[in-house]
């Protein structure tokens, strides 16, 4: 979408139309006027902006209305492989997985910084519950985006599963013709999805 509303453009200075999810997020947490502006992370919002620039994921879309900020940030923020967070009082955006220095998801292995036994825990303060085997099953992710051809409307489908899994379904449709208008973005949110489900 071009000609987008005058936001402050975290990333790349002053003010104008951004195509970055973290500039859109800061315009509407500044809108809200629940939040003062030392509440907001600015820079997890501009780290969110570099990690999508580095794959090209746009917010392309007209925002209509919402109900809910927060709402609307945990349901579109992973297809933008961000997550909400609340970290010292101050509310942002942050990366689904680690990024490395050049903005990419890290292929590094994860060191634990902290573990936390049982000699640490409260009796009777902690309990677990585990994700059910429906929501663990391997399935085919329909992802539904936006083509944007320059003298047409389009609307295209991406089907994605882990090879030999999910071959006659369950099938699971997510809608990001709001926003996306390119498959790649569509390809690496289900990437996402499906890691998630099997390695969480």
């Amino acid at each position: 979408v071009e000609q987008g509303i005058e936001v402050e453009r975290l990333t790349w200075g002053g003010t104008g139309s951004s195509p970055f999810y973290g500039d859109l997020v800061n315009y509407l947490m500044n809108s809200t006027q629940v939040l003062k502006p030392d509440q907001i992370d600015r820079d997890s919002l501009i780290l969110a902006n570099r990690l999508n620039e580095r794959y090209d994921m746009y917010f392309n879309g007209v925002l209509q209305t919402t109900n809910s900020l927060a709402e609307w940030m945990t349901r579109t923020a992973p297809y933008f492989l961000l997550t909400p967070r609340q970290v010292d009082g101050k509310y942002g955006l942050w990366p689904v997985c680690p990024i490395n220095s050049a903005n990419e998801l890290s292929r590094d292995r994860t060191v634990p910084v902290l573990t936390v036994t049982r000699d640490d825990i409260v009796q009777g303060s902690y309990s677990r519950s585990y994700i059910s085997v429906k929501d663990r099953r391997p399935v085919c992710l329909v992802m539904v985006y936006r083509d944007q051809p320059n003298d047409n409307v389009g609307q295209t489908v991406t089907v994605v599963r882990y090879p030999g899994t999910a071959l006659s379904g369950p099938f699971e449709s997510h809608d990001l013709t709001e926003f996306c208008c390119r498959a790649e973005q569509a390809v690496y949110a289900a990437r996402y999805i499906l890691a998630k489900r099997r390695y969480t």
